[in-house]
């Protein structure tokens, strides 16, 4: 693996956790697979959380289990509850 953030990571845990608004769900996923592919684990609410989970509990786990966060700002993001929730 290349040296970077993606030889930082421990096993079982995602490298980085996407915060944005659902808005820009297009754009990120793009995001999210540029990322995948240079072996760059993501945790992006789409892909984990599961029909029955708590959302903000879900959103919580999913932070804690990553070693970042990468906020994606856009006027939407901005206004977005969840994103400023998983901001902090």
């Amino acid at each position: 693996m290349a040296s970077g953030l993606g030889a930082q990571l421990q096993p079982d845990r995602a490298d980085v956790f996407l915060s944005y608004s659902s808005a820009d769900a297009q754009w990120v996923c793009t995001l999210k697979d540029t990322l995948q592919s240079r072996g760059i684990r993501v945790w992006m609410d789409q892909n984990e959380i599961r029909p029955g989970d708590l959302f903000a509990e879900a959103l919580n786990q999913g932070i804690e289990s990553c070693s970042c966060v990468l906020l994606v700002i856009s006027p939407d993001a901005i206004r977005s509850q969840w994103v400023n929730v998983s901001a902090g």
